[in-house]
């Protein structure tokens, strides 16, 4: 299960990656959203094969060992956002 927990932990810091890279850019203020960071349901949407609730699990874990850091933002009032905090 640890061996798991890393791999998802190392995909969803890519997913984050590919977020800055590829997407953000069309979430910025002037697309309507004020939010810098990535959004949760942008991570559910690379891991569809795994459960809600084994991401939701692994990002709480990330967040204790200050991998990522949550955030609100406006853009995505209903969601919460994951900003990356190592490189």
């Amino acid at each position: 299960m640890a061996n798991h927990v890393d791999n998802t932990e190392q995909l969803i810091l890519h997913a984050i990656d590919v977020w800055d890279r590829e997407m953000k850019q069309l979430y910025e203020p002037a697309a309507g959203h004020n939010c810098p960071y990535c959004p949760k349901r942008f991570i559910y949407g690379c891991f569809c094969s795994f459960e809600r609730r084994f991401i939701e699990q692994t990002i709480e874990e990330m967040v204790a060992k200050g991998l990522v850091s949550k955030h609100d933002c406006d853009g995505f009032p209903e969601d919460f956002c994951l900003k990356k905090e190592i490189e």
